[in-house]
Parts: C-alpha cells; structure tokens; sequence
C-alpha cells in the first residue's frame, strides 16, 4: 500500500492519515489535484441540489433534554389545569358534557400540547457546526461531517467517492455494511435505485450511434405489440419522450410491482402497461415514471439482440473498468454487496427484501462508490474514462441537455434530460440524480462548470431520513466541496422521530384506554336504553365515526399520496404499519360498542315484551275474573228470581 501511495505523490503525513483510515477499516484514495485544479477551485460556486430538506448532526444532546423537559411541562401545566378547582369554571366552559367525556377530551389535549412542543422543537433551525474552509477542498473536514451526519441519523454505512475532472480525488467508505459488523470501503456493492435510468439511457444512445435505432422513432418500430389503454397514443409515444419523461405514462404505472417478488420478466413488465391510461397527452408533461425506462431498457435488449443485462456488462460495465458492479444479485452477493436496512421508529434495522430483476433497468443496477467515479469522470469528460469512450460526444450532450421541464421556483427552473436532472442556483449548472429502494439509497451530483462530481451510497432508506439525513449529507458534502459552509438544517432527523414516536407512544395508549373502556361502555348503554333517541344520536353516531375514519384513510391515503398501501408499507415499515394497527384497533372498538348497542337494543326490545306480555296476562285475568265475577252475580240473580217466584206460588 505504501507503493501505491508514493506512486500517487502523497506526503508523508497524507501517508500516516492513510494508514489511520485502513486501521478503522476504511480505504481512502486521494490523488493530488494538479495546479491547474487548485486555481480553478478558487472560482467555484456552491451548485444546486435537486432534493431539498437540510439537517445537522451536532449538539442533540442539548435540544433531546430541552424538548424533553417543554413537554413534561406543558403535560404537567395542562393536567395542573384540569385538576385545580379554581379551574373548574374553566374547565365546564371548554367541556360541558359528562365529566368522563370531559377526562377523554382534556387527555386529547395534553396529547396535543405535548405533540405541538415536540413538533414545534424538531422543526426549529438550529445552526450548523462549522466546518473550516479550505482550497483545495478540506477532505479530512468531509469526512469528519458525513461521520457525524451517519451517527447523529444512526446510518449504518456510506460510500464517497469525488472526482475532479478525469481524477479521482478521494474515496472513503464508512459504517458497516452488513449486521456482521464487515466495514464498507471503497469497492462494497450497493444497489443504486434509479441512478440506473442514467445507465440505461447511456445504452440508448449508443446503440443510435451504431444505427440501430432512431430518437424520434415511434416505439412501435421496434416493439409492434406494445401498447398502452389508448390505441392512438400507443402509436404516437417516441423514443425520445421516453427519456425525458415525457410519455404521458403517469408515476403509478407499474408501481405495485415495486412490492412484488422480481419473478416477473422485463417484457411481461412492458405488457402489463396495456391497460394503463395517460394522464398527460404525450409528448407534453413531464411525470416521473419508472415505466419509461423499463421501456426503453426492453428496446435495447431488442435492438441489441442482448438481454439487457449483458448489454449493460458488456458496454458500459466493462469498458469503464466498473469490475464491482452487476446485474444479477447472486454475483453481487458473492462480492460482499451491503446488507440493506430501514428505519423502525428511528432504529434501522436489516431488511432482506426481493430483489426486483424485472425491474433492472429503472432501478437495480449494483455498483462501488470506486466504479461509480468511472461513471462520472465519463460523463465529465465528454464520454470517455481514461481514453476509453463509451458514447459519442453528441451522446454525451442529448444526456445532459435539459429538455423537459420539472419545476419552476423563485429558485429556479428544474428540467430533466435523459436520465438527469439539470438546475441552476447562483449561475453554476449542475446535473445530478438521485435513487433509491426500499432498503438502499444512492445519489450522484455533477458541477460541469468546474469538472466537480460525486457520488454517495448508503445501505439504507425511509422516506422520513430521506427528507432530512439523506438529503442534507448529499448537501452538505457539495457545499464543502465548493467551499462553502453545510447549509443550515431546517429539520433534526433525531428529534423528529422521538416526536413521532411519542406520538405513537400516546395515541397507542389512547387508542388501547378507548378500547378497555368498552367493556365499562356496557353501564352507559344500559342508563340510555330508556332513552332510544340519545342511544341512537350519542352511540351510534360515535361508533360511525370510528368507522368512517379509518376507511376514509383506507381509500384516501392512497389516492393523496398517489401510492398504493403495499408500496408504502415497503417504503415507511413503521408508520404504515402502526397505522394499519391503529385503523383495525379503531374499526374493533367501533365493532364491539356496535355489538353493545345491538344487545342493549335487543335487550330493550325483550323487557318491552316481556311487560307486554304481563300487561296482556294481567288483563287477560281481569278479564277472567270479571267473566267469572258476572256469571256469579248472574246465578246468584237467578236464584233469588227463583226463590221469589216460589214465594209468590199459589202451590
């Protein structure tokens, strides 16, 4: 290693920083940087990033006790409240009803209050730490903040690899990649997500350099059967429209089969898209879809007369010198790919999940933070990796042009091109893409303007790390890298999840309380079932709505998010899960004060009758004994009539 190290032109003490890394299990390649590149540094510019949601990971500890201290004193101020008797006009005031619905109500709000202040805690900026600023850019200060960041979100591993121009200029790995504690370097495989469409439009575009296939060729060229709900848009749909996103195809084409087993094949894939209606015309609207590049990937493996995948290893794979990337799980596997996780309230955990073959060309390629700085000094250098090109020039260009536009913001405009997206922030362009899976996630950011590119993999996912850890080390990392300081974090990973999870915490415990106090339900309804129209309106209608809520949720959370349940159960575990529980806890309280309403109603229904029933049998006696009393008064007439008409005999 020393050999390689002195080939590279290190120090000495660049030398012992080295070994440092390789002690901790880590492997760090770090070229020098030419004078040329140092005087270019100086006039770089902080590129924009494409995914927003900042973070920190320094000084919790501080903030944990803070918020945890606001709350039990908003839970203590609030139950004080309720329990003075000074308050007791207060409190009839706020609730009027029964003093049991009055204690249900008062928990509400000491749940609510509680909630807020977390909330309101999580959700405070607090100032990044600062990190020092330095030209060339501050490796040993990257690593120190993704470090921090990793253990700050409990993220298990990482992999960076930057590149400058046609120059890896450093690799590290971090963390573990698999439960066995093995550590991540350089070289570990990850699965990349959706950095594979970038891949498969590369594919694209080289087999039009060899002739095979025309951009603006109707799909229907090359895939006769193909088609989708509408028989004339099938026909009009172009190559081209595929790239960009552009097909009218909408995101939730093909979305289910995200949480299926992979037994599918990429055509059958294809054909299920028969029955999918558009949502945009086509060749007008952007929509991100992963059905577009399942597409696109087929008609390479019919243009080629290859299956995708040796498609992929034979002309990008192979020519880059990318020696730790695959298409098949199986040889990914025996070269040490990482263990997946998510995050279960806040604590990841592995997760050995399907891999998606059916879905290779959208988002399953496998690859090294080292083979992926190949892939982007490609894509730097007009197409080439040292001297060795994998597409033209031209190529090159339609990849990164931006073409189809995304977003329109005060910060700007959001285009994609063909397996990128291109932004703009403060004049410097940058192209990136970012992927992931249920249990991997994986981002790539490119600053043409200075010949800047990285490339970060994590062995984990959750849509709520997304939107803080993930995405503020991806940007954290670019702005040291240009020079700047980590932009402030907007939302804390750490105190957002002990928010949710004490509001998990609190809504489970109510949820179990309402569903104990059932059984004391029983006394109330026996005190209404005099009363049928308060049964009716104070039973019936709180069991509707413990009902109706939760199927509210069933049908509508899926239409809101524009994603079916078992996507989302794969996606957030946690949340969905516990709020499937919550739903079915809800629907069976709601069933059971039903089943107490129904006997109390029959039971009410039965002593109706049976008093009926007595009535009749009591006056079916009266009856009786006022008949028996007449036929008595009747005879005993009768015999006096006799005994006067005797009398009155002249015998």
């Amino acid at each position: 290693m020393e050999n390689v190290l002195k080939g590279r032109g290190m120090d000495a003490s660049e030398q012992c920083e080295q070994q440092a890394a390789n002690e901790e299990g880590y492997e760090a390649v770090i070229t020098g940087l030419e004078q040329q590149d140092r005087s270019r540094e100086g006039k770089c510019l902080l590129g924009p990033l494409l995914l927003k949601g900042q973070r920190s990971g320094h000084g919790q500890s501080w903030r944990l006790r803070v918020s945890v201290g606001l709350g039990l004193a908003v839970l203590l101020t609030v139950s004080q409240m309720f329990s003075s008797s000074r308050s007791r006009h207060l409190r009839t005031s706020f609730f009027p009803r029964s003093p049991r619905r009055s204690k249900a109500h008062v928990y509400r709000v000491m749940v609510t209050c509680a909630l807020l202040s977390f909330l309101a805690l999580s959700l405070h900026p607090f100032p990044a730490q600062a990190f020092s600023q330095t030209h060339p850019p501050d490796f040993a200060g990257i690593d120190r903040y993704v470090t921090a960041q990793m253990q700050e979100a409990h993220i298990p591993g990482l992999a960076l690899g930057i590149v400058h121009g046609d120059h890896i200029v450093h690799l590290r790995g971090f963390g573990v990649a698999n439960p066995a504690g093995q550590p991540v370097t350089p070289h570990t495989p990850f699965i990349l997500g959706s950095l594979s469409k970038s891949f498969t439009a590369v594919a694209i575009l080289q087999v039009i350099d060899a002739g095979k296939m025309e951009l603006d060729a109707p799909v229907q060229r090359y895939l006769p059967w193909f088609r989708v709900a509408d028989r004339n848009a099938s026909a009009q749909m172009r190559v081209y429209q595929l790239l960009h996103q552009t097909s009218g195809l909408p995101t939730t084409a093909g979305a289910e089969a995200m949480a299926g087993t992979g037994q599918a094949s990429l055509e059958q894939r294809v054909r299920e898209l028969s029955t999918v209606v558009l949502t945009q015309p086509v060749g007008t609207t952007f929509q991100y879809s992963n059905a577009n590049y399942l597409v696109l990937g087929l008609l390479v493996q019919v243009v080629s007369g290859q299956s995708y995948g040796a498609y992929i290893q034979q002309h990008i794979f192979a020519p880059l010198q990318m020696h730790h990337s695959f298409v098949s799980l199986a040889e990914a596997t025996q070269h040490g790919l990482a263990t997946g996780y998510r995050w279960w309230f806040g604590v990841p955990l592995p997760a050995s999940l399907p891999y998606l073959s059916d879905q290779l060309p959208a988002a399953f390629l496998i690859s090294s933070a080292q083979d992926m700085t190949h892939y982007l000094m490609a894509h730097l250098t007009n197409g080439s990796s040292q001297r060795t090109p994998v597409l033209s020039g031209w190529g090159m260009s339609e990849l990164h042009q931006a073409s189809a536009l995304v977003s329109s913001s005060k910060e700007g405009e959001l285009y994609y091109g063909m397996g990128w997206f291109i932004g703009a922030t403060g004049g410097v362009s940058t192209i990136a893409h970012d992927g992931y899976t249920a249990n991997f996630r994986a981002e790539m950011v490119m600053v043409p303007s200075s010949d800047w590119g990285l490339v970060i993999l994590v062995n984990a996912y959750g849509l709520i790390a997304l939107s803080t850890a993930l995405d503020q080390i991806t940007q954290g990392v670019t702005s040291l890298l240009m020079g700047h300081q980590p932009p402030p974090e907007r939302i804390s990973f750490s105190l957002l999840y002990i928010s949710i999870d004490l509001a998990i915490l609190l809504l489970s415990a109510l949820q179990i309380w309402l569903l104990v106090k059932v059984f004391c339900w029983r006394k109330r309804v026996e005190h209404l079932k005099r009363q049928p129209g308060v049964l009716l309106t104070h039973a019936l209608l709180r069991v509707a709505w413990e009902i109706v809520v939760p199927l509210l949720l069933v049908i509508g959370l899926p239409l809101l998010l524009n994603t079916p349940w078992p996507v989302m159960l794969l996606y957030q575990p946690d949340i969905i899960s516990w709020l499937m529980a919550m739903m079915l806890l809800s629907i069976g309280t709601a069933t059971t004060k039903t089943l107490l309403v129904i006997l109390a109603w029959r039971k009410r229904q039965d002593q109706r009758r049976l008093v009926v029933q007595a009535i009749r049998l009591a006056e079916g006696v009266a009856t009786r004994r006022n008949d028996e009393s007449k036929k008595e008064a009747t005879a005993v007439n009768i015999g006096y009539l006799r005994a006067d008409s005797r009398k009155g005999s002249p015998f």
